[in-house]
């Protein structure tokens, strides 16, 4: 039914809670507001004999819902929830064909919604957390020469709202747009091959695979070698600039980022200093970063870089925690290997 509406009626981009104008209308423009998009899912369920009902709420951009006094007019958005054979209720939005059924777009999670029932005594506040995480998983093999060189293939998961957001930006670039973004942060990046799945298949992770070559600086063979493989692969930049905050940090759903090296080290060349292992937690469980060098095999060092943050909201008094959480973690993933020829 859903896939129906998606079909049927496209949104616009506008944010409500009811229609201004009549439901077949937007059915017969084929694009509409949120509202009308939602409320023709809501009408079409239950057509087809399922319960639906309206669940009001407020995007974030709109700001948060004060359950003691919930003014009609805070209120931008409806979506639908329909109650399972189990016991458990599933909140449907038709508004974006990236997300798989039952799962909200990002700027609905604002922690709260209304119910609206015909008998009032049944309406009640549900909860809007989300059900899907911000997930990104990198493999990376990479091979070091002896000049400085450095190639690799590449293996990229964007999972969960991640891959929403990456689907979205594949879709207005393009692939070959996309590609020229991918390589423009890595100076002397060539990327001969670059491939994309999974990408109609909302349900799952969208997946990139791709080659890259980025030469040394130049041909003269090094006797030392300074490599920082992560800072490849992430920002060095700290989001959280200002020293403190007045409101909370909203990430709207938890955030999962994972990538893991393998390093091929030219012939002849050895580890000559390794960075140290790390464990950064944040109080109260609120998250974790785990940063791990290994060179067990000879020849080849592994790195494991992993953040975890398990709240989807950080309040001000916690700002201070988490700015320097970022800043301990992007001066882990600085650290460089000393790699050395062989005496």
């Amino acid at each position: 039914m859903r896939q129906l509406i998606m079909a049927s009626v496209r949104y616009n981009g506008t944010n409500r809670y009811s229609s201004e104008v009549s439901l077949r209308k937007a059915y017969d423009a084929h694009r509409g507001t949120a509202a009308d998009v939602n409320l023709l899912l809501i009408a079409a369920l239950r057509d087809a004999g399922l319960p639906a009902h309206p669940v009001l709420l407020s995007t974030r951009s709109h700001g948060r819902i004060n359950q003691a006094m919930p003014l009609l007019s805070k209120f931008n958005y409806v979506v639908a929830l329909v109650p399972l054979a189990d016991g458990k209720e599933l909140l449907v939005d038709a508004t974006e064909p990236l997300l798989p059924c039952g799962v909200l777009p990002e700027r609905c999670l604002n922690q709260t919604g209304r119910l609206v029932m015909k008998n009032t005594a049944e309406s009640r506040w549900v909860n809007l957390a989300p059900t899907q995480r911000n997930v990104h998983y990198r493999q990376i093999n990479l091979t070091l020469d002896a000049q400085g060189g450095l190639s690799g293939k590449v293996h990229e998961e964007h999972g969960g709202y991640a891959g929403v957001e990456a689907r979205k930006e594949l879709a207005r670039l393009g692939e070959k747009k996309y590609l020229a973004e991918l390589a423009r942060p890595h100076s002397g990046w060539t990327v001969p091959k670059f491939a994309v799945s999974e990408r109609e298949n909302v349900a799952k992770p969208l997946a990139m695979d791709y080659e890259f070559a980025q030469a040394a600086d130049d041909n003269s063979t090094a006797s030392t070698l300074y490599l920082s493989p992560l800072r490849e692969f992430s920002s060095d930049q700290n989001p959280f600039r200002h020293d403190d905050r007045l409101f909370p940090v909203d990430f709207g759903a938890a955030q999962e980022e994972t990538t893991m090296v393998n390093l091929t080290l030219p012939a002849g060349y050895e580890m000559a200093e390794t960075p140290k292992p790390a464990i950064i937690d944040l109080p109260n469980n609120g998250g974790r970063f785990i940063y791990n060098v290994s060179g067990a095999t000879p020849g080849e060092v592994q790195l494991t870089s992993r953040l975890n943050l398990r709240n989807t909201m950080y309040q001000a008094e916690e700002y201070a925690h988490l700015r320097e959480f970022y800043r301990l973690m992007l001066e882990k993933q600085a650290e460089k290997l000393v790699i050395k020829k062989k005496a």
